[in-house]
């Protein structure tokens, strides 16, 4: 499991984020880096868009794939 996937699903495991529903998302260089909660500072070299969490893990999960 890579350290993304980690940190979304212990996110949701402490009720953080609802996998079933959306939450703002950060992407460096177009790959998912993180998430933020309302407040959070983002660098600008960042992007952040609300995204369906179930997309999210599902591409995150391909990451390291080959």
């Amino acid at each position: 499991m890579n350290h993304t996937l980690y940190n979304f699903i212990e996110a949701i495991a402490m009720g953080h984020l609802d996998y079933q529903g959306t939450a703002m998302i950060v992407r460096r260089n177009g790959k998912i880096f993180d998430y933020v909660l309302e407040g959070e500072p983002v660098s600008s070299n960042e992007t952040v868009a609300e995204e369906c969490l179930v997309d999210v893990i599902s591409e995150i999960s391909k990451y390291g794939k080959k």
